[in-house]
């Protein structure tokens, strides 16, 4: 017997659905069936459906053919009539368990289609994953309450019900174990999120509990959302969480105020630009917020490396150090004066740049000016001892030159100073976490945009930490006076 087959049409919703519905499949046995889920937003997705059911009668002439989704929904009678088809069942049967149970032992309707206007409740179906797909779905949200005059949809998937945030948290979880480093969070109008449940829970909440409770989750994405229903929640956490991707499709349809005002759509042109505007101008928003800290870091990476490496590599080629040798100076004390005048010159430079950020520009400082000082702190001082291990040998600055370029080069491009190092593979994700220059620009910008505390910086902190201990380490043992 063949498995079984699922065509699907439409949103993301269904390609959740389609999930759902292989795994209740599966569990059930049945086999030799070929599922179509179809979308009924356009004509046209109604009649590529029709054209697919045919296809697949041709192409396995001995499969159970099944209709569902919204336009299977909408209207049943229509895909019921067509010789091709076997079984209907409707939007809420089709993420049920049961249905499928009476499939695979022949004991179900040729039409099983309820009153979706009825259905209150969406309940949450654990899934292990979307087979090779880099990104997972996760639904949130089923349903919506709004008329608009050109939409369908309400009439295939009844009234909005959002799925309770543990049901949702627990859902991320099992997709990024599973090894998903996206999630994208779908529904029909998920901007209502919340609004049927106990409490106040919006979207933003919602999206803030995943970022919090499922701290392994690299991006997280969202579907369509309605700009007139974005709270500030959301609002906030796109401004200033970087694994909320910064990605957004508006449900708009048209700019003119009188259009919209027909379509009987709740926003005006000047909401959608509101919204816009907000999120590329709000402090910590904006790509001067995102930059600084990664200058910031990079001068402290230029100003260790360079600034005292060369000194060295200088004073040896000028045969100063040859001195020392006949002095009880010891190469300890000598490479730690060098760390601790770095130091001074450090609180200058990073005081100058974090000042005209946030006069100049606003950029904001949201955590503690003591983790601040301590990340910065660190920095110079993992910089200034690659430095001191770059110059420990070198006899010449063309040598120490070349030495310093190849070390720094690697963190100029990967380490997310002017732009996200998330955009890089997630093959090469593990080097580039592991480079000082990452670390370093992460806790900065954490510190200053997310306002992050102790505890979160923690890893950056260890990796620091480990690159000091190391180089200095390092640089001690292969230091030489000529």
């Amino acid at each position: 017997m063949s498995e079984i087959e699922i065509i699907t049409f439409g949103c993301r919703l269904n390609a959740y659905e389609s999930e759902v519905m292989r795994e209740h499949a599966n569990a059930a046995g049945l086999t030799d069936a070929v599922i179509v889920n179809t979308c009924a937003v356009t004509g046209e997705s109604v009649r590529q459906a029709r054209q697919a059911i045919r296809k697949a009668r041709r192409a396995r002439p001995n499969a159970r053919i099944v209709v569902t989704g919204c336009a299977a929904q909408i209207d049943p009678q229509a895909f019921a009539g067509m010789d091709e088809v076997d079984h209907v069942i409707g939007n809420q049967e089709k993420t049920e368990a049961g249905s499928f149970r009476g499939l695979a032992v022949g004991d179900s309707e040729r039409v099983k289609v309820n009153d979706i206007m009825s259905v209150k409740e969406t309940a949450a179906h654990l899934i292990e994953g979307f087979g090779a797909q880099a990104r997972a779905y996760v639904q949130v949200q089923n349903g919506c309450d709004h008329r608009c005059t050109f939409c369908i949809i309400p009439f295939g998937r009844g009234p909005s019900r959002s799925v309770p945030a543990g049901e949702v948290v627990a859902q991320v979880r099992k997709l990024v174990a599973n090894g998903y480093a996206e999630i994208v969070l779908t529904g029909v109008d998920i901007t209502a999120y919340g609004a049927d449940l106990p409490g106040d829970l919006t979207l933003g909440k919602l999206a803030e509990k995943i970022l919090k409770l499922v701290p392994e989750l690299k991006r997280l994405r969202l579907s369509s959302i309605d700009s007139i229903e974005a709270c500030p929640t959301l609002m906030r956490l796109i401004a200033e969480e970087e694994r909320l991707m910064p990605h957004l499709h508006l449900s708009l349809q048209a700019g003119d105020d009188l259009i919209l005002k027909r379509m009987k759509r709740r926003q005006a042109r000047a909401d959608a630009v509101a919204v816009t505007e907000s999120l590329v101008s709000e402090r910590g928003s904006r790509y001067i917020d995102f930059v600084l800290p990664g200058l910031l870091a990079m001068n402290l990476m230029g100003s260790g490396i360079w600034g005292i490496g060369f000194s060295i590599v200088d004073a040896r080629r000028k045969k100063l150090l040859k001195r020392f040798v006949a002095t009880p100076m010891r190469r300890y004390h000598y490479l730690a004066s060098f760390l601790l005048m770095r130091l001074w010159l450090m609180v200058i430079e990073v005081t100058v740049i974090a000042s005209f950020g946030y006069f100049a520009f606003g950029v904001p400082m949201r955590g503690s000016l003591a983790a601040f000082a301590v990340a910065c702190l660190l920095g110079a001082l993992v910089f200034g001892s690659l430095g001191l291990l770059v110059a420990s040998r070198a006899r010449t600055v063309e040598a120490a030159s070349g030495l310093m370029n190849l070390i720094m080069l690697p963190m100029w491009v990967a380490s997310g100073v002017f732009f996200s190092a998330a955009n890089f593979p997630d093959a090469v994700q593990p080097f580039i976490q592991a480079l000082p220059l990452t670390a370093v620009v992460d806790s900065v910008r954490g510190i200053m945009i997310q306002g992050l505390g102790w505890s979160a910086l923690a890893p950056e902190f260890a990796v620091v930490g480990a690159w000091l201990a190391a180089s200095f380490g390092l640089a001690l043992r292969f230091f030489r006076w000529t």
